[in-house]
């Protein structure tokens, strides 16, 4: 294993939150890599799936959620903080 790799959590793995039973298992898989931070071609690298593809999933995660009043955020990078805010992902580097 590369030195530094965040070892990301399965989307099935993480506690129930608002907005998580609409959710797919790989767009779940996506958000997870979008808020460890990680681009949408390292996203694609780790689930073996195309870039394209993971912008669509991206694209899907915002119309599922957007209207959850718990979840309220306008773009990624504040879906990022309300999903950090949830307590729901480790952080750790492994």
């Amino acid at each position: 294993m590369d030195q530094g790799k965040v070892v990301l959590p399965s989307f099935s793995e993480l506690p129930e939150f608002p907005g998580k039973n609409l959710l797919s298992a790989r767009e779940g898989d996506v958000l997870v890599g979008i808020v460890h931070g990680l681009s949408s071609k390292e996203v694609a690298y780790r689930l073996g799936i195309s870039q394209r593809t993971v912008d669509n999933h991206r694209d899907s995660i915002f119309k599922k959620l957007k209207d959850i009043k718990q979840l309220r955020f306008t773009n990624t990078v504040s879906l990022v903080r309300v999903v950090y805010s949830l307590d729901i992902l480790p952080t750790e580097r492994q």
